[in-house]
């Protein structure tokens, strides 16, 4: 299964990012996972090659701060596949 996974990266500590935890999490569950979104206060993308809108995905997972950052709103057009 494939995973879409929208969250923002900690830079000064890659890894610790709860989004990190959640990506790291359904890869050990067998999922193929794809992080959207850019390290918090800069443009650094989480995979820079990543074009989400060129596949389909299983599971969309969206986690928001809250911290008054603009919302990952481009990925409502997102492909998802439907049973």
């Amino acid at each position: 299964m494939k995973a879409l996974i929208s969250y923002r990266g900690i830079p000064q500590s890659p890894g610790w990012a709860t989004g990190d935890f959640v990506v790291q999490a359904f890869t050990e569950l067998g999922f193929e996972v794809d992080a959207y979104g850019n390290y918090y206060g800069t443009q650094n993308k989480l995979q820079p090659d990543l074009n989400p809108f060129e596949k389909e995905y299983d599971l969309f997972l969206y986690m928001e701060c809250g911290d008054g950052e603009p919302a990952y709103t481009e990925l409502k057009n997102v492909k998802q596949r439907t049973a």
